[in-house]
């Protein structure tokens, strides 16, 4: 049996813990938000585009107004997939993808070690060790994801989340 890490070392994995859990969530919340908005404008392309293309304005043919329906309708798609374009949404959607799932094995990894170290499992000096080197992973992707960082109201959803499943924490 190893001697057990001091409780401030508990601590502050505890906290690695709470932190890689609220932005992992926060991340999957961005990604769902994009795909979500992707979904919205790719609909309306498609919608607004087969109503043009399927002639259905045709039907009102002879009616003063036609000509101009069918441009805004096709100038109201092409804002749409500029829009699109502009903000990227597949790209973003896999990058929050992607830096979730990293901070979901930060997250599970901490776990596993807090739970290791209070059972005295491993040595102090081990638990102090593994706890820097899944730091130094939590700041690196930190850095890594500097383009793909969730909104305010993502992160704020995520604490509330947290603090719903965990209270006092």
């Amino acid at each position: 049996m190893s001697t057990p890490a001091p409780q401030n070392t508990f601590a502050e994995i505890d906290r690695l813990y709470r932190d890689a859990r609220i932005v992992k969530r926060a991340h999957f919340m961005a990604q769902e938000r994009k795909k979500r908005n992707n979904l919205f404008f790719g609909a309306m392309i498609i919608i607004i585009n087969s109503f043009i293309s399927a002639n259905i304005v045709g039907l009102f043919a002879g009616q003063p107004k036609t000509d101009a329906a069918v441009k805004i309708l096709a100038f109201i798609a092409t804002v749409f997939a500029t829009l699109q374009t502009f903000f990227n949404f597949s790209k973003d959607i896999q990058s929050h993808l992607a830096a979730g799932n990293i901070y979901a094995s930060i997250e599970r990894r901490t776990r596993d070690l807090l739970a290791e170290c209070k059972d005295s499992l491993l040595p102090q000096t081990d638990c102090r060790t593994q706890f820097d080197a899944l730091t130094a992973e939590y700041l690196k992707t930190n850095a890594d994801n500097q383009n793909c960082v969730p909104s305010n109201a993502d992160y704020a959803k995520a604490r509330k989340e947290l603090s719903a499943v965990e209270p006092g924490k």
